[in-house]
């Protein structure tokens, strides 16, 4: 009998200001109650274990879909929105997309650049310790592409980014992740987040 079932018993079967239940019954719910917690013990140890992982360990650029397949996406006509970045094959959802490349820039090298702030291929990132902020800008077609042709999503994103600082101390990067299935054609788009339009005067999309 579950824990709550046991209460429920109590609950219907006492009256007021008595307890009248099965001898068995009160010592079952107490072991319970205290077998509860322990129980718990190997769960808070594997979040905590994936927790760690996923801070530490991350895939090789080289493990991306893009890199293993390289025909699996393209770039067209994306509507008012100019170019955009295409699924030319299906694509699982979970599946390591590529990273967001470009040139790392420091917060300094970035307002520099960039004195107002706006630039149309940058993604920023903050280190979870130090709260340093770092810029990945994608400007360079070289250096950007395939993450530099995405565009914005709000509502309903298909793709998600990591942040990653590789605990070795290189330089940090961002992971895209497909969050849903897509089909052939779909177009591969993100949250580009809502500093990215706070620089703009709040813009709307």
């Amino acid at each position: 009998m579950l824990l709550t079932d046991c209460c429920m018993v109590l609950a219907t079967a006492a009256a007021p200001g008595t307890v009248s239940a099965p001898a068995w019954l009160l010592p079952t719910c107490a072991c319970a109650t205290l077998a509860m917690p322990l129980a718990m013990v190997p769960l808070a140890r594997t979040v905590e274990a994936d927790r760690k992982q996923y801070e530490t360990v991350a895939p090789s650029a080289e493990e991306g879909h893009a890199h293993r397949a390289p025909k699996s996406m393209f770039v067209a006509p994306a509507g008012a929105k100019g170019q955009g970045l295409f699924a030319a094959e299906p694509i699982p959802k979970a599946t390591y997309l590529f990273d967001y490349t470009g040139e790392l820039l420091t917060h300094s090298e970035y307002l520099a650049r960039y004195p107002d702030s706006v630039s149309d291929y940058t993604a920023a990132l903050r280190h979870p310790q130090s709260g340093t902020m770092h810029f990945i800008d994608g400007r360079d077609v070289a250096l950007g592409s395939p993450s530099r042709w995405m565009n914005h999503a709000s509502v309903q994103p298909n793709v998600g980014r990591r942040s990653f600082f590789p605990p070795d101390g290189s330089a940090p990067r961002i992971l895209m992740y497909a969050l849903r299935n897509m089909d052939v054609g779909d177009e591969l788009q993100w949250d580009y987040g809502d500093g990215y339009w706070a620089a703009r005067g709040g813009l709307v999309e």
